[in-house]
């Protein structure tokens, strides 16, 4: 295989929601921790999150003074740090939205991480500028509403290395990357809750991605009953 292997690996509701408030049930926080285990156990290379869940985490770029990277002259192309990492998280930020700084680079779920954001050609060269002076590599993804996901993560495989991909982005992450035909395996914790929002969907619209791609057939290979009434699903993409 000449990308990644990409696993989507998420917890959601009934109705298919992947965040909301069927998080406010101990059900939910109870198969939350078997998630997070079955996300260790996938041993992937690289976590992929959207931009909605790395700035409630991290904060907004909008709060960063960038003015001494104002004069800055950077080239729109890919930066590539090379550090000691032997992991990533990639964080899928077209707009540069994610206020990464010193201080967040030593949170401690990115101890011994390296942080790649794949950003588009619209992103402004002080922000560009200010990753770089964080060692924080970037990938330009191309015009904000229309990603080259398949040629994103084949240089991933190629510059980092990276062979095993864990998707846990949000909706729009994951639509995007299933509208691109690029998820290989889905695995899905149910709980049994029924969110009742209007909160984000498993796979929402591939904003990233202008092209109408035909649905993704996938064959179920595994499901198991688990605590508190959740359900446990893996599909394979059918070849």
């Amino acid at each position: 295989m000449e990308r990644p292997y990409i696993v989507c690996h998420m917890l959601q509701s009934i109705d298919g929601k992947i965040s909301g408030n069927f998080f406010n049930f101990e059900s939910t926080l109870n198969l939350a921790l078997i998630y997070q285990q079955m996300a260790k156990e996938y041993n992937g290379d690289a976590i992929v999150y959207g931009s909605v869940t790395l700035v409630e985490r991290y904060g907004d770029s909008k709060t960063l003074d960038l003015t001494s990277f104002s004069k800055e002259i950077v080239e729109k192309k890919d930066f590539i740090h090379h550090g000691l990492e032997k992991s990533w998280v990639i964080a899928i930020d077209p707009h540069g939205e994610i206020g990464w700084s010193s201080e967040v680079l030593k949170d401690s779920r990115l101890k011994n991480k390296g942080v790649i954001t794949v950003v588009s050609d619209s992103v402004s060269a002080d922000y560009l500028a200010y990753l770089q002076s964080l060692n924080v590599s970037y990938l330009i993804g191309g015009q904000a509403n229309n990603f080259n996901l398949k040629e994103i993560v084949k240089k991933l495989r190629d510059i980092f290395g990276i062979e095993k991909i864990i998707l846990q982005g949000g909706g729009v992450v994951n639509g995007t990357f299933l509208s691109a035909d690029l998820i290989d395996e889905i695995s899905l914790i149910i709980a049994p809750i029924v969110g009742g929002d209007q909160s984000a969907t498993l796979f929402g619209n591939g904003a990233y991605l202008k092209a109408e791609i035909s649905p993704v057939k996938y064959s179920l290979t595994k499901s198991e009953i688990l605590t508190d009434s959740g359900i446990y699903l893996n599909y394979h993409k059918r070849k």
